[in-house]
């Protein structure tokens, strides 16, 4: 099967199609193919300065290990599924973007929590990153106070001076009404528009969860944001190389919970931890097949060891999930 330059190879309808898995780890990059008769694993290094490196590494040795060139391959690929500790590692490397938070002023100390809970942001978002803007929305959902134009100007440009790169608006209440969140977004957005130089990525509370525990979901936004940078330039970037190969389907991303998103519909910090719990979710189906009911997992990486429980084969689940402190 040949293909002219410039033209992706084309499959014939018979043809059987590949299914690729790609891990990325802190060490090697792990990749499993399967054809439904044959399948291989391979093997290649991570290059943690450019994680797509080895990712386009995985996907060259799967289709070796299949006897195919890479366009060729990629024809036939049914699905691309990606997995990684990417988000992992930059939470326990402290690598994440530089992160400005604007809250209801009033809670720029306690961030609507009390004691050591609120402190637990302070690895994320550092403490003179944070600014309070006047508003209020009620307990009914009704806005009190509409966000005040000045105080959230002045803010935002205190929040640049510091060096941030992306601004989080977490307000009180907003999973009640998230109005005032989003005419800050408006406001912002009209003085610093898109087509310039000095955009600001914004991130919303209130699009992110609607928690009713406001230090809860300021936290979930606040890692969100720590680590969406790298993640966005990284996916993006792994689903362009295939896309250079003519691969015509959607990278699909694996999520902390078992299910696949498309890179442009997937969050970031539901790729944290992806790659050890789709491990757990593999071995609890392997433990199955055994009928073997319990089961201890241990996930040796190069940055960090996960070790899980499987009982009664299955894989333990929770509803929330440890982030380097926060929870």
């Amino acid at each position: 099967m040949t293909a002219t330059p410039g033209q992706a190879a084309v499959a014939p309808a018979d043809a059987r199609r590949y299914r690729l898995s790609i891990d990325t780890g802190g060490t090697f990059t792990d990749g499993f193919v399967t054809d439904g008769d044959r399948s291989a694993q391979v093997k290649v290094d991570t290059t943690p300065d450019d994680p797509t490196e080895g990712f386009a590494a995985c996907v060259a040795a799967a289709a070796g290990a299949m006897g195919e060139t890479v366009p060729a391959f990629l024809a036939r690929a049914s699905l691309v599924h990606f997995s990684s500790t990417i988000a992992t590692n930059i939470v326990v490397q402290r690598t994440g973007a530089d992160v400005g938070l604007l809250v209801t002023a009033g809670h720029e100390e306690t961030l609507y929590g009390s004691g050591e809970q609120a402190g637990l942001l302070a690895g994320f978002v550092h403490p003179g990153a944070i600014r309070g803007v006047p508003e209020a929305t009620g307990p009914d959902g009704a806005v009190q106070n509409p966000v005040d134009p000045a105080g959230l100007e002045a803010a935002v440009r205190e929040l640049l001076e510091h060096g941030v790169h992306l601004l989080v608006i977490s307000f009180a209440r907003a999973h009640l009404n998230p109005a005032n969140e989003l005419a800050a977004k408006s406001l912002i957005e009209a003085s610093y528009p898109r087509h310039y130089l000095g955009a600001i990525p914004l991130v919303l509370s209130s699009q992110l969860s609607l928690d009713p525990d406001d230090h809860a979901r300021t936290a979930l936004a606040v890692a969100n944001a720590y680590i969406h940078p790298v993640l966005a330039r990284s996916m993006y970037k792994a689903e362009d190389r295939l896309r250079a190969h003519k691969f015509r389907r959607p990278l699909l991303i694996i999520n902390t919970d078992g299910s696949s998103t498309r890179v442009a519909k997937t969050r970031a910090i539901d790729t944290y931890n992806s790659g050890p719990s789709a491990g757990v979710l593999g071995a609890a189906i392997v433990a199955r097949a055994l009928g073997t009911a319990h089961v201890v997992t241990l996930d040796v990486g190069g940055t960090t060891t996960d070790v899980a429980h499987v009982s009664a084969a299955t894989a333990p689940r929770s509803v929330s999930t440890g982030f380097g402190g926060l929870s």
